[in-house]
């Protein structure tokens, strides 16, 4: 016999990991992109004598590493939520355990919700603001409809789950 805490692939666990994930990782973008443009501002300032190709690849730097940022933060919450639906196809799971993971979602919603507010306000900083608004993909990621992302891949997670479930084929 399988426990139910066991198996915890695909479930509303997995949904609370990837925004939480996403959120770390979008913040270590942010203030790596400012930190990297405060210190190639820096080194500017310096005159040290630096030929071409040299001053050409800061310039690249400064140009790429917003854009890189940005679409490693997009690329790695569309993976994410590609692989926890994958993971629900995959796992049987058991009806009597729907209540559990209804809540588990309600929590994951005001995870979202409360990360969504914390990611604003820290791009909001005046200081950030510059960045952030070079980083447009995770600002759609973190916008307002963040918890209405998340219940509409958790009512997919659970239809998927809950869905493929037959006469007597349960997860025990």
């Amino acid at each position: 016999m399988r426990s139910i805490l066991k198996d915890k692939r695909g479930n509303a666990l997995g949904i609370i990991f990837v925004i939480v994930f996403v959120f770390i990782i979008a913040i270590i973008a942010l203030l790596t992109t400012a930190l990297s443009k405060k210190f190639s501002a820096e080194f500017k300032k310096l005159d040290i004598p630096v030929n071409s190709t040299a001053d050409q690849a800061i310039n690249r730097m400064d140009t790429m590493a917003p854009k890189i940022a940005d679409e490693l933060v997009f690329f790695l919450f569309i993976g994410l939520n590609i692989g926890l639906i994958v993971s629900a196809v995959k796992t049987r799971f058991s009806v009597a355990v729907i209540f559990i993971f209804l809540i588990l979602l309600i929590f994951a919603v005001v995870i979202a919700a409360g990360l969504t507010n914390l990611y604003t306000e820290f791009a909001g900083v005046s200081v950030m603001s510059v960045y952030s608004g070079q980083m447009p993909l995770t600002g759609f990621i973190f916008n307002r409809f963040t918890p209405l992302i998340i219940c509409i891949l958790s009512g997919l997670t659970m239809l998927i789950m809950y869905g493929k479930q037959t006469g007597g084929n349960t997860a025990f």
